[in-house]
């Protein structure tokens, strides 16, 4: 059976859209990143963006 493909740049927003909201809630970057279970790196990326930027 063929398995639906997940367009890759709505999987970034959706990441984006959570760091903001967690960062708005007063979560740290580590706390995100260890609930999201991504880098710190990561969330320093979409915590510095001020909109989201496809790739």
């Amino acid at each position: 059976m063929a398995r639906a493909r997940v367009d890759p740049s709505s999987k970034h927003y959706e990441r984006s859209q959570k760091v903001k909201q967690l960062q708005a809630e007063g979560h740290g970057i580590r706390a995100i990143a260890r609930h999201l279970g991504v880098s710190r790196t990561t969330v320093k990326r979409y915590w510095n963006q001020t909109e989201f930027v496809p790739r």
